[in-house]
């Protein structure tokens, strides 16, 4: 039993329960054809597992020097071989224009669904590379521990009452929004950057009564609620009505290289 308590996650208790169920179990078969094949497969599984581990650090080695790599790195919770799988399985982040359209292809945009007027978010969609999300998870529950952004989010979602794996899903595409925002623009992790982004106010500078121009006709948002609609879809409106016209929204700007969007 002293054997078994070194075992990682296995406590002496478990050890107990091990050890009598191995009695009442066929591992309490002395015959030596069973004695044989037992030994065979405990062999065959180490031997397994060092072939894998030699994989694997052929593996890092291979996009060690990698810009993607090393980026992904620095940021807390993400080791060499998280960093080489979500690496391989991203492939090029230049092919991605927003960081939403990396998290669509993990498949962890929201899923919604429309009843007349309403609008509800039902989980993620699913239908990206569920080998992202695969890696991911692991490394949310390392960063809960070791990344202050990560840990931070999580508490706060974990205070408004949501279950774990909803804070956890959460916490993965803002791990993905870090590391798009970092690979794109080649800096390590910096785990005060929202802090000093929340701390720089926009200036906003007073425009004189006398210089502000009336609305032309072209901006006066004309409200017509005359056909019938419903009651929500009717204050929607009204309040669309006094909301300012602010230009045009990124889907009418088209899809874009992440290269050429920095450019702009």
């Amino acid at each position: 039993m002293t054997q078994l308590v070194k075992v990682p996650h296995v406590t002496e208790k478990r050890a107990e329960n091990l050890i009598a169920a191995a009695k009442e179990s066929v591992a309490s078969q002395g015959d030596s054809f069973t004695e044989i094949s037992v030994s065979f497969l405990a062999k065959t599984i180490i031997q397994a597992q060092d072939i894998i581990g030699t994989l694997k650090e052929q593996t890092i080695e291979s996009v060690a020097k990698d810009e993607g790599v090393k980026i992904m790195q620095s940021i807390p919770g993400i080791g060499a071989w998280g960093a080489t799988c979500l690496r391989l399985e991203i492939g090029d982040i230049e092919r991605f224009p927003t960081p939403e359209a990396l998290v669509a292809f993990a498949g962890l945009d929201p899923r919604i669904k429309q009843s007349g007027d309403s609008t509800r978010h039902i989980g993620i969609s699913r239908r990206g590379r569920r080998q992202i999300r695969a890696i991911l998870y692991p490394l949310i529950l390392a960063s809960i521990r070791f990344n202050p952004a990560i840990k931070e989010f999580y508490v706060r979602l974990r205070g408004k009452g949501k279950r774990h794996l909803v804070s956890a899903t959460a916490c993965m595409r803002k791990m993905l929004h870090i590391i798009y925002g970092c690979w794109i623009s080649g800096k390590a992790f910096d785990p005060n950057h929202e802090k000093t982004r929340k701390s720089i106010q926009p200036e906003t500078t007073q425009i004189p009564a006398q210089t502000k121009e009336p609305l032309s006709k072209e901006k006066i948002y004309i409200l017509n609620i005359a056909a019938p609609v419903s009651r929500r879809e009717a204050n929607k409106r009204r309040k669309a009505a006094t909301m300012p016209q602010t230009g045009i929204s990124r889907r009418e700007r088209g899809q874009v290289t992440a290269s050429e969007k920095n450019v702009t």
